[in-house]
């Protein structure tokens, strides 16, 4: 338990004052380390943007941290496994500043990512999905163990490559962690919101430049973050033993998670890499529809808005699944008859 609120302040002090720090500095940091995003035929942005999103993290939550864990010993986490939570989203946020930099294979980025979630789960099994609780079952499905591997680390995956495929505008992202932090910190283990403090804090800096267009997350921090909501809801699940459920988590990450597996569906069909751009992305529609931000405001409302209708009254939660993706799907239906689908898939993209 928390021994001293005072370094509770002292934490959540540093995570404002040092993200500041970076997004002060983002444009000689991002020159001087060469992680500038240039306007070119598939970005529209009107100069070169500093990709900040892997450096806040390295500099503010990675190193906090194990500090969290050795001063608060948060009830349920402990230090270890803050730890490991620290290390695999450091690594996975050097991953996307490597691939920032120097463009990396999907195939590397693949490779490394997968080793890194195994290594987490080797540590520490509760970093792995077992068994899968729904809302509307009495008992869980029990995996074996080869089954439970490949399932935890294709949903962690997966999960990396949807958030870094919605980063494609202005505060979408950041908002949608911001979401997740909240969420998760509502229905995870007591002691989450001493870890969650500086997060949230960290989040709301970084929304406001990066909604000024004044720097982006970048891969850095899309991997980054992904990863280290990825383990913390994993986490959170095991730690409910089925008070939260696979739908309730499901309902959390439903909008990007099933964009990810249309747009890989849909480039497979045309004989495409499914790592290849295009304006065919949920918030591409959304900001043909309604602009922006509004469409940000609809984007993260169809995040929001069901997740906590589900934290609320648990046995809606089925029912709020299918709404969410009718909502999607009828959002897909009015932008493919405003524009046509071939005109979508082959105008100018932003990154995938």
């Amino acid at each position: 338990m928390m021994e001293n609120p005072v370094w509770l302040l002292v934490t959540s002090a540093y995570a404002v004052l040092a993200t500041w720090m970076v997004c002060l500095l983002a444009e000689d940091l991002g020159r001087r380390w060469r992680l500038m995003d240039y306007p070119d035929a598939r970005k529209a942005h009107a100069h070169p943007t500093p990709l900040m999103g892997g450096i806040s993290l390295l500099a503010v939550i990675v190193p906090i941290m194990p500090v969290i864990g050795v001063l608060f010993d948060p009830v349920d986490i402990g230090n270890a496994a803050l730890t490991i939570l620290a290390l695999v989203t450091a690594a996975c946020a050097l991953i996307g500043i490597a691939d920032d930099r120097h463009s990396l294979s999907a195939l590397a980025r693949l490779v490394v990512t997968l080793l890194l979630f195994a290594a987490a789960i080797g540590f520490d099994q509760r970093f792995m999905i077992d068994r899968v609780w729904f809302s509307w079952a009495d008992e869980p499905v029990i995996m074996p163990p080869w089954l439970a591997w490949t399932f935890t680390l294709t949903v962690l995956v997966g999960f990396i490559n949807a958030v870094n495929m919605a980063d494609g505008k202005n505060g979408l992202v950041l908002s949608m962690c911001l979401m997740w932090a909240l969420l998760l910190t509502a229905v995870g283990p007591s002691g989450l919101v001493i870890v969650m403090l500086p997060l949230v804090l960290m989040l709301c800096v970084l929304f406001i430049y990066n909604l000024q267009g004044r720097l982006f997350l970048g891969d850095g921090g899309a991997y980054g973050f992904a990863a280290c909501f990825g383990l913390v809801a994993i986490y959170s699940y095991n730690l409910g033993s089925g008070s939260v459920s696979a739908d309730l988590l499901t309902l959390f990450f439903i909008v990007p998670g099933i964009d990810m597996i249309r747009l890989f569906a849909v480039r497979i069909a045309r004989g495409q890499s499914p790592m290849s751009g295009d304006r065919d992305h949920f918030h591409h529609h959304l900001l043909r529809l309604a602009g922006w931000p509004v469409g940000l405001i609809i984007y993260a409302a169809m995040i929001m808005l069901p997740s906590v209708a589900g934290v609320i009254v648990p046995a809606i939660v089925p029912w709020l699944l299918a709404g969410t993706i009718g909502t999607y799907g009828m959002v897909l239906l009015l932008s493919y008859r405003k524009q046509p689908r071939a005109r979508i898939g082959s105008s100018a993209a932003d990154t995938p």
